[in-house]
């Protein structure tokens, strides 16, 4: 009787990238190098990206003295997480001296400033040391692929490497995922 694998796996996410002019620049960088201290970001500092990434980004940043803008397009910050954490957080930033502004779309990214249009069409232009960039994730296809195509194995998608999301989100889906394999019920990582 021969082995059969099973794989439940999930895989790691990716920084999504904007496509604008001038997001190549030296001085713009990811929130995770940022966050894990790999780069220096000067005294002024815009994040683009409100979300929870953001959010701490901003945070961390103004804990060390730096002065921190955050620009986000939707029309409040943190619309993806829970009132209490956007109250937390939202307090933070705030006795930090965190500025926000909402309801903006960054459109380029010239010589050491940033640029943004309002929903109301004014015009945001901030002097910047970095722009850091915190605009979410997407899954890292590259390694599912490559476990999708190896012979002999039952690979099931789970998690980040169908739509990133928090931890719960996460252990959610790799229990869904496991008792759906375990009753048969779908054999498509598609479906799961």
């Amino acid at each position: 009787m021969a082995t059969r694998f099973l794989r439940l796996f999930a895989a790691r996410t990716k920084p999504n990238h904007l496509d604008l002019p001038g997001v190549d620049r030296p001085f713009v960088h990811d929130a995770a190098n940022v966050l894990s201290g790999d780069v220096d970001v000067g005294d002024r500092i815009v994040v683009v990206g409100g979300g929870l990434v953001g959010a701490e980004v901003a945070i961390e940043l103004a804990e060390t003295g730096k002065h921190v803008t955050i620009v986000e397009m939707l029309s409040q910050i943190m619309s993806d997480c829970t009132t209490n954490d956007r109250v937390a957080f939202g307090e933070r930033l705030e006795e930090l001296g965190v500025v926000i502004h909402v309801d903006h779309i960054v459109t380029e990214i010239p010589e050491e400033s940033i640029v943004a249009v309002g929903v109301t069409g004014s015009l945001l232009k901030l002097a910047v040391d970095s722009v850091v960039m915190a605009v979410g994730n997407a899954p890292d296809r590259e390694l599912v692929e490559e476990l999708l195509q190896a012979p002999g194995h039952n690979v099931y998608e789970n998690g980040d490497s169908i739509r990133p999301g928090k931890i719960f989100d996460a252990n959610y889906s790799r229990n869904r995922t496991a008792l759906g394999v375990k009753a048969g019920v779908s054999a498509d990582p598609k479906e799961v």
